[in-house]
């Protein structure tokens, strides 16, 4: 008597379709999820400096210049990076993530992070000025996928050069 063992080549090349087709659904959902999980991670770092930078303008009148001065603690493993020929910035960085304050003598105050890991030449930005509710998604406008996460986070396209495409946030 004959038995059957082992599956036909059609049936091999059926679960290997379904599996292609699976993959190709979920992976980039799966880098989506990643980036927006990135991203979440150093919004709420700045939302925290752009929280503590108002306490102290109530306090002292003015913006802090320097993380040192507000009453946050920042992520393990940050340094203070001076660049030469720079901007007047507070600079840290670890890692994964940049991030700066700018306190100018005009309305340029901000606090913004740069998210390092990606796999984008121009890497996203999330910014916060202190004297505007909101903020803002850079998003590089040839990156899709950080493109799709500046509007997980219900971004309105503000502008675009070419270049960035800026997401308003709330």
């Amino acid at each position: 008597m004959y038995y059957k063992r082992g599956f036909t080549l059609i049936e091999l090349l059926v679960v290997v379709l379904i599996v292609g087709i699976l993959s190709a659904v979920a992976l980039p959902q799966y880098q989506v999820a990643v980036a927006k999980s990135r991203y979440a991670s150093g919004m709420h770092m700045v939302d925290s400096v752009w929280k503590a930078q108002q306490v102290y303008y109530m306090a002292n009148g003015q913006y802090a210049t320097q993380f040192e001065d507000l009453d946050i603690s920042l992520p393990a493993g940050m340094r203070h990076v001076s660049v030469p020929g720079d901007t007047g910035d507070d600079r840290w960085e670890n890692e994964d993530f940049r991030f700066n304050i700018r306190v100018d003598s005009g309305q340029g105050n901000y606090v913004y992070v740069v998210i390092k890991h990606t796999n984008v030449s121009v890497k996203p930005e999330y910014l916060r000025y202190f004297r505007q509710p909101g903020a803002k998604c850079y998003a590089w406008a040839p990156s899709a996928l950080w493109n799709k996460v500046c509007l997980s986070f219900n971004g309105k396209l503000s502008s675009a050069n070419g270049f960035w495409n800026i997401y308003d946030l709330p």
